[in-house]
């Protein structure tokens, strides 16, 4: 069970991961709309990954 810092922390780092997803989204759509479609592509990379790392969880508990 999570102390309530815990669950805080926890909280607080998926929504910096929300977050750091939709600006990269927005970066994405700025690339492609510039003609750039590889860039776009390793934008849309870096997303997955950070919604990877915020859904992962707490390894220590693992």
């Amino acid at each position: 069970m999570q102390s309530t810092g815990e669950a805080g922390r926890a909280i607080l780092a998926t929504e910096a991961a929300d977050f750091t997803a939709e600006l990269l989204a927005d970066l994405a759509e700025i690339a492609q709309t510039a003609g750039l479609p590889q860039s776009a592509a390793v934008i849309a990379a870096a997303i997955h990954v950070v919604r990877l790392e915020s859904t992962a969880g707490d390894r220590r508990d693992n």
